[in-house]
């Protein structure tokens, strides 16, 4: 697994630093006396993390600087879901609160998509209504949340246009009715802001408007 290997520690330690939101400026002998290895090898390290795209580097003036990509980012958040489900099995989060946000219209536009579509009908058995529903939640809160739901995987695909990347999907419920909460691959949107996915409309059907407080319960 990759935890168990030091790369995953370069990843956590310039996280530590600040380097999950931006770029800072940390030396190869600053990490290798974090690591407790030396400066060669905590240079190779960080050259394999580069390569492997898990850290962008820069170098400027001020010497360089790193910083965690999305890649690099979501090996720490799955590695703390996985550790957060083994260890706490009785404290994870059953519910998380938010408020509904509005989208850029780019629900309608990929939940026509009949690579999705036809995914979420063999995974989830709904046929996906042609819109979803923003919440903005806590981020620190939604991570906890989803350490404790089974994940899927809706695949990116290709069409003749363009191409259309992954997306982490969760059961869970709004109300009762049962949904799905979407976490894209690409596009660039606030920490903690996530899709609800559904075979209705959530305004249409429950009724919920912009800023309106939304409770989203996990199944099973």
């Amino acid at each position: 697994m990759f935890f168990m290997r030091k790369s995953f520690f370069i990843l956590l330690a310039i996280a530590r630093h600040g380097g999950l939101s931006r770029s800072v400026s940390f030396s190869t002998v600053e990490l290798a006396a974090e690591l407790g290895v030396s400066q060669q090898s905590a240079s190779r390290l960080l050259r394999d993390c580069e390569r492997q795209e898990y850290v962008s580097k820069s170098s400027g003036p001020a010497g360089t600087k790193v910083q965690l990509t999305e890649k690099g980012a979501g090996v720490l958040k799955a590695v703390y879901r996985e550790l957060a489900l083994s260890l706490f099995p009785s404290q994870k989060k059953r519910s998380l609160g938010g408020v509904v946000v509005s989208g850029f219209g780019e629900g309608k536009y990929y939940m026509s998509q009949e690579g999705y579509r036809k995914q979420l009908l063999d995974k989830f058995g709904f046929e996906a209504f042609k819109g979803t529903l923003n919440v903005n939640a806590d981020s620190a809160e939604l991570e906890s949340f989803l350490a404790g739901l089974p994940e899927e995987t809706l695949s990116g695909f290709e069409t003749q246009e363009r191409s259309f990347g992954h997306a982490r999907c969760y059961r869970v419920s709004v109300r009762n009715q049962p949904c799905v909460l979407v976490l894209p691959s690409r596009g660039k949107r606030p920490d903690g802001v996530v899709e609800l996915v559904a075979s209705f409309s959530f305004r249409k059907k429950l009724g919920f408007v912009d800023n309106g407080k939304i409770t989203i319960e996990a199944t099973g």
